[in-house]
């Protein structure tokens, strides 16, 4: 990955970010849950238009600037969500998950009836300041789930070519170690080492 820049929080500089629900419990509770996170995420980032607002309402969510974040891959799990991303103005990701999470546990609430937070207090992120670290978290993000070539709700998908290039774009890592969708499943199955990857960076403070 010649010329990338790994400096901490600045323009280019590559996070893996997570959060998941308070007291554990779950932020997802059905496939509506799931795509209204991944439809506001896509909103923010540019991806789909913001719908027109209406007498009867609307979303409220204001778009980040172009290219203020890339998001490399993602998975979203019932009570916690992973992205890999890189950043393309220092603060995005901030701002990102700031409205995202915002923005989703207003409709979380109002569809459950319910009042209070619903994440675990800010997100948590790591800076990635190696190629191969960023490889391994590539493909812990993707297996996170306990079938993941079954999961609908990652990017997995994407990096296999059986949907669009949507709310996560494969093309820096695919091109990183010469892949095509066709061989990214079998590169995931021997290329995964569990083991050069640090716990501190995967893990919740408290557990």
């Amino acid at each position: 990955m010649i010329g990338r820049d790994y400096k901490p929080n600045f323009e280019g500089a590559y996070f893996h970010a997570y959060n998941r629900g308070v007291n554990k419990e779950p932020i997802f509770l059905d496939e509506q849950d799931y795509s209204n996170f991944i439809f506001r995420a896509k909103i923010l980032l540019g991806v789909i238009p913001l719908p027109k607002r209406t007498a009867k309402g609307g979303l409220r969510l204001k778009v980040l600037p172009m290219n203020a974040l890339e998001i490399l891959c993602y998975c979203l799990m019932p009570n916690h969500f992973h992205f890999l991303v890189k950043q393309g103005q220092k603060g995005g990701l901030k701002i990102f998950l700031h409205r995202l999470c915002t923005s989703y546990s207003s409709y979380f609430n109002k569809k459950y009836k319910r009042v209070g937070h619903i994440f675990q207090g800010v997100y948590k992120s790591k800076a990635v300041l190696e190629d191969s670290y960023l490889t391994q978290l590539t493909a812990y993000i993707h297996l996170n789930p306990e079938r993941p070539f079954e999961w609908k709700y990652s990017s997995m998908g994407i990096y296999l070519g059986k949907e669009p290039v949507g709310l996560a774009n494969p093309a820096m890592f695919m091109e990183m170690h010469n892949l095509t969708f066709k061989n990214y499943r079998n590169f995931l199955e021997t290329n995964y080492m569990p083991e050069q990857l640090s716990v501190a960076d995967l893990t919740f403070e408290e557990d």
